[in-house]
């Protein structure tokens, strides 16, 4: 708290003489700033020194530790290895660290490491501590596989993560999804993104660290997490929507159609549907890896841009068009959906769908243009005549383009006049559904599942609409719980809230239980596709009711 010089010098000293761990580790927390200007060689080997001086660098931490066995690390801008006895250090102090991530007195060692052939440490180090238990007392390992770590350990990782989730060990999962955050590449990132969808609800514990672990990713970047999921998305080295190649001296292009699947175009123009006869192995290969890597992509980019049509997301003109129109992943979705033209207020301009040759045409089949400083997003059919929803079916049906998702043919639900002072509808109680089915329906629509109480029973279900800051909320009166996730779920009670208003937990009762909650928002109040589609989503379950 002094935070002097004298002070600074005092603790060092402590530091550097003390043999107790947990004594040092308290005392680092005082000098952390200081440690973090020591980014050079020789500061890194004086710290190497004094903890050889203390006896901490004898043997490695386990048998298969042995940093001797390891592929060699080397420093930054140098030829040169880093001694094993600096790495034995790194070990021993990454040891320390309480969860995943970089212990202070290793950091200036590890941001001198050079990253660009670390690759194979990283590996080596991650699938001997996998051979060896996986042990949370060595989860360092993940720590140091993600920092240090390629395409391969992540690979390691992400397979990592679904092991432990359907293996008991759900804490580790999370560790692991941490990692292949630290890790940092855009094909670790999407991996990230996707766990945090995939267990939002099954080990929701694992999709709240990926989800904290790619805000967090995002927050380092000073971006939205919405834009990091758009910047992940790869374009394979494509020059705009095309990757050019010669085979025994003829030019091919290489393309991704509106089936996500690859193409390619000789001199003529002729469709083939594989790599032409005679590619290098070398390039076969590559083209095989963006395949596979294409279908993860639709995997999630597919959920995720219905959500964005959910909550009405828009990109600015510019920023539309560089990742829509120049993308060729993403430009198979441009043709498949039908957008609007927004105004700084959110009115709705125009509507438009793009074609094969990125031609933009509006509603009356007119080539048209995006102005600047506007702003672009899927159109949502509460916006749009029964005319202009026939309209744009049937030039979608002409052009034989089969939309990504149901986005006009969406159910449309609109609030009668006397229910806009309502708070709390009644209007699905009673309605029964099988659980697993629910469950799993839910989820598919973005519910969460709320608190779990007395006896593991689910008391309610909610989901958040971040753009418009409300959360919706079904309450559950069947006999749904994680100890029987077969009995039939029973909805009850229908509310929106502000969001974040509400806690959900572990014995949390905090859902609205009447209409007198501050934190209740009049159904008057609710932007209109918010309230359409929380509508929507029970009415299935009331159209598919469970019969007595």
């Amino acid at each position: 708290m002094l935070n002097s010089e004298q002070a600074q010098a005092v603790l060092m000293n402590a530091i550097d003489s003390e043999k107790n761990d947990d004594a040092r580790d308290t005392m680092l927390e005082g000098v952390v700033g200081w440690l973090a200007s020591q980014v050079t060689q020789e500061a890194v080997l004086q710290r190497v020194a004094k903890a050889k001086t203390r006896g901490k660098l004898e043997k490695p931490l386990e048998w298969w530790l042995d940093e001797t066995q390891f592929p060699a690390l080397y420093w930054q801008d140098s030829p040169k290895s880093i001694d094993s006895e600096v790495v034995r250090f790194l070990c021993y102090r990454m040891s320390r660290a309480k969860d995943i991530r970089t212990d202070p007195e290793a950091k200036p060692l590890v941001a001198l490491i050079d990253r660009q052939s670390s690759g194979a440490f990283a590996k080596n180090l991650l699938k001997l501590y996998f051979d060896n238990g996986g042990d949370a007392k060595y989860k360092f390992c993940l720590t140091l596989g993600g920092l240090l770590g390629d395409d391969d350990s992540s690979e390691l990782l992400k397979r990592k993560v679904n092991d432990w989730a359907d293996n008991g060990r759900q804490k580790m999962a999370e560790y692991a999804v941490k990692a292949l955050a630290l890790q940092g590449s855009n094909k670790a990132l999407r991996a990230v993104e996707f766990f945090s969808r995939k267990y939002k609800n099954k080990y929701k514990n694992i999709g709240a660290a990926a989800h904290e672990a790619f805000g967090i990713a995002a927050e380092e970047l000073g971006i939205s997490p919405y834009d990091l999921a758009d910047s992940i998305i790869p374009d394979f080295g494509f020059e705009g929507l095309f990757r050019e190649f010669e085979v025994d001296g003829e030019t091919y292009r290489a393309f991704i159609n509106t089936d996500f699947k690859m193409v390619f175009l000789n001199e003529d123009n002729r469709l083939l549907k594989s790599p032409p006869k005679g590619i290098s192995k070398e390039l076969a290969e590559e083209f095989k890896e963006i395949t596979k890597e294409i279908r993860d992509i639709v995997k999630s980019q597919s959920s995720r841009l219905e959500q964005y049509l959910v909550i009405q997301r828009k990109w600015e003109t510019e920023k539309w068009q560089a990742f829509f129109l120049q993308n060729p992943v993403m430009f198979a979705y441009a043709v498949r959906l039908i957008w609007g033209v927004y105004d700084s207020e959110g009115h709705l301009k125009f509507t438009f769908r793009c074609e094969q040759d990125q031609t933009l045409l509006n509603a009356e089949g007119e080539e048209t243009e995006l102005d600047e400083n506007l702003y672009i997003g899927m159109v949502h059919p509460i916006s749009l005549s029964p005319a202009h929803i026939d309209y744009w079916n049937g030039s979608l049906y002409d052009a034989d383009i089969e939309p990504i998702f149901p986005q006009l043919n969406r159910k449309v639900i609109t609030l009668p006049e006397g229910d806009k002072p309502l708070v709390i509808s009644n209007e699905f109680k009673g309605v029964k559904y099988g659980g697993y089915g629910f469950t799993s329906k839910m989820e598919k629509l973005g519910w969460y599942r709320g608190s779990v109480v007395d006896a593991g029973w689910i008391s309610s279900f909610y989901k958040d609409f971040a753009e418009a800051d409300i959360t919706a909320i079904i309450t559950q009166q069947g006999e749904l719980s994680v100890g029987d996730p077969s009995a039939p779920a029973e909805l009850s009670e229908l509310m929106f809230v502000k969001r974040n208003q509400v806690s959900f937990g572990s014995y949390v009762y905090d859902e609205p239980s009447n209409a007198n909650d501050a934190r209740l928002i009049p159904f008057g109040e609710l932007p209109p596709i918010v309230y359409s589609e929380v509508m929507a989503d029970m009415q299935f379950f009331k159209d598919n009711q469970l019969k007595d």
